[in-house]
């Protein structure tokens, strides 16, 4: 079954498949919802992870927060359980709670506290016509992964909404490195990230900022990819992939 993909700014890859004829019941007595941290990224300065999300079934929605923040609402009607989640946040330890609604509004609920600070999995790095962690729409944008394993293709997505960036194959060394434009109709924000999966679906993130070509090369995304300093930002809800 694919999974449903979501980014979030503070706190981003799979598809989601609908799932019909779904008895709108409680959740699986007994079943507990789990997060479980597939991936941390800390090359280039990044303090990105990439979350694996599950809800008991019969979950109505599902309601993720980093620290004391909000930062999405899922509605998981006539969904998959289970979908992938990603968070930035300067905070280092990041705690991160998952709480799960059925239809009659019953919840159970997780936290785990994810260190930001220490790296999981591959690692991914982000170029912009030359800026790192930066990129502008219509301009050229460069990702470097190490950490695969060797011969596996690898797609390289780029979130919130997914946009294709392309296919490369990882080397003896398990790296890769893959140049491709950024689609014009990007929206500049810092609620991006670009996904790198296998074919084992091994999976690499690493968080960008999409700004305009004329704001390409004023600064570093030093403080979060200009979110507000020791504070997660609100999330921005991907699609299918």
């Amino acid at each position: 079954m694919k999974k449903r993909v979501l980014a979030g700014a503070a706190a981003l890859a799979l598809g989601f498949a609908g799932i019909t004829g779904v008895n709108q019941a409680s959740a699986d007595e007994g079943a507990a919802p789990s997060l479980t941290v597939r991936a941390v990224n800390t090359a280039q300065g990044d303090a990105s992870a990439y979350l694996v999300a599950k809800c008991p079934e019969h979950t109505a929605k599902a309601v993720i927060k980093v620290g004391d923040v909000k930062t999405e609402t899922i509605n998981l009607k006539n969904q998959p359980s289970d979908f992938g989640y990603m968070i930035t946040s300067t905070q280092g330890q990041a705690p991160t709670s998952l709480t799960c609604f059925d239809y009659q509004d019953q919840s159970t609920n997780t936290t785990i506290t994810v260190d930001l600070t220490k790296a999981v999995g591959p690692q991914v790095t982000v170029t912009g016509d030359g800026v790192a962690r930066k990129a502008a729409p219509g301009g050229n944008i460069t990702v470097g992964a190490t950490g695969f394993a060797a011969g596996q293709e690898l797609d390289f997505t780029l979130y919130s909404k997914p946009y294709p960036l392309g296919k490369a194959t990882a080397s003896a060394d398990g790296s890769a490195q893959l140049s491709a434009v950024v689609s014009s109709d990007v929206i500049p924000g810092s609620s991006h990230y670009v996904v790198v999966k296998s074919d084992k679906d091994e999976i690499g993130l690493a968080n960008v900022a999409i700004v305009n070509k004329d704001d390409l090369k004023k600064g570093q995304p030093g403080d979060n990819g200009g979110q507000q300093k020791g504070k997660p930002g609100l999330p921005r809800t991907g699609a299918a992939a």
